[in-house]
């Protein structure tokens, strides 16, 4: 984060800078500083990227990936926390393939990030752009403790199909998991 803060604080007493170096600056991806920070689970950078800079928490990525999306698909807990003090409505926000949050960290396996996002309202029910809910991803992906917490905890429905008729059990016996 010193280094961030340094390019920020020392570029503006540049003179050689045609425009200022802004948060807003996108990769290839349409990634922002704020993303690559939630992506990597830099809490300090994305703290000063929000307080400091005015980042906006609701940047869209080319995908649609907020940085909430990449703090949950990488199972960044603190950053998590973090987005969702500043940006608690984008907690069921979807991408281009309407992957919510809660789905991408239930894909990663981080059941501490699934329950932060179920405690914060998030929704373990709403569907992909295939049908599946965070059961089925869960399951698809094998993670059994996600699996069992989410049945026992939120009571989710393992009979609930997708848009193919599949249900979490198809996925988890085509995964061959031992769930």
């Amino acid at each position: 984060v010193e280094t961030l803060y340094y390019i920020f604080n020392n570029q503006k007493r540049q003179t050689h800078f045609a425009e200022q170096i802004r948060w807003t600056i996108r990769d290839s991806h349409g990634n922002t500083l704020l993303h690559l920070a939630a992506a990597y689970g830099s809490l300090k950078s994305l703290n000063y990227l929000l307080d400091h800079q005015s980042a906006d928490a609701h940047v869209r990525s080319y995908n649609s990936f907020q940085p909430i999306h990449y703090a949950a698909s990488s199972g960044h807990e603190n950053c998590v926390k973090l987005l969702l003090t500043s940006a608690p409505d984008t907690i069921n926000e979807q991408t281009t393939t309407l992957l919510t949050p809660m789905h991408l960290a239930c894909q990663n396996g981080s059941l501490e990030t699934v329950k932060i996002l179920s405690s914060h309202g998030g929704n373990y029910k709403l569907r992909d752009e295939n049908g599946l809910n965070c059961l089925h991803t869960a399951c698809q992906y094998s993670h059994l403790d996600i699996v069992q917490w989410m049945v026992e905890k939120l009571n989710a429905n393992v009979d609930d199909f997708d848009y193919m008729n599949n249900t979490p059990l198809h996925y988890a016996a085509a995964s061959g998991s031992e769930l």
